[in-house]
């Protein structure tokens, strides 16, 4: 695969999975315009998450106005706490997408900051991050690939019988 199909690759697989994150915790959310997003621009908390493997690396930013946050919390934990875990769940999600097609990668811990001050704003003009609306609030999400000129696929992986989100695996 070229550095670009890798690319497209991660993009569509981070747009699918941040969909199915949040729908598996009974938020829907509806794509938006982020010029939406620019009218009442304030992120609760914004987690960060580094990953890195043979001819590819990149930074998965993951951000949440309260409301989707608390309503897609499961328990007792804090929102720090919570937007990491998503950040993690986001991450995997999307790991299994591209482990099928035979890339591998590792992901470093992830970082957690307030989002008051913070914007989706790039300065590449054809860089959009996803804005997505639920009731009450938004999530933004944004995804950044390196890739090598050429990467190839670890055909063993293929191979492999990944499991589903949600399986129950047994050690």
């Amino acid at each position: 695969m070229t550095a670009r199909d890798v690319e497209e690759l991660f993009t569509s697989a981070a747009f699918a999975a941040g969909m199915a994150l949040f729908l598996a915790y009974d938020v829907s959310l509806e794509p938006t315009d982020i010029e939406d997003y620019r009218k009442s621009p304030e992120l609760n908390l914004v987690s960060v998450i580094g990953f890195a493997g043979r001819g590819v690396s990149g930074t998965l930013v993951l951000g949440a106005t309260k409301e989707p946050l608390e309503r897609s919390k499961p328990g007792e934990s804090s929102e720090r706490d919570w937007i990491a875990e998503l950040a993690n769940q986001l991450l995997g999600r999307i790991k299994n997408k591209v482990m099928r097609l035979g890339i591998d990668f590792y992901a470093m811990p992830p970082a957690v900051v307030s989002g008051k001050h913070l914007a989706p704003v790039t300065s590449q003009p054809d860089f959009r991050p996803w804005v997505f609306a639920t009731p009450g609030g938004v999530v933004c999400l944004w995804i950044e690939v390196n890739a090598a000129s050429e990467v190839h696929a670890n055909m063993a992986l293929i191979a492999e019988e990944i499991p589903s989100e949600g399986d129950l695996l047994l050690f």
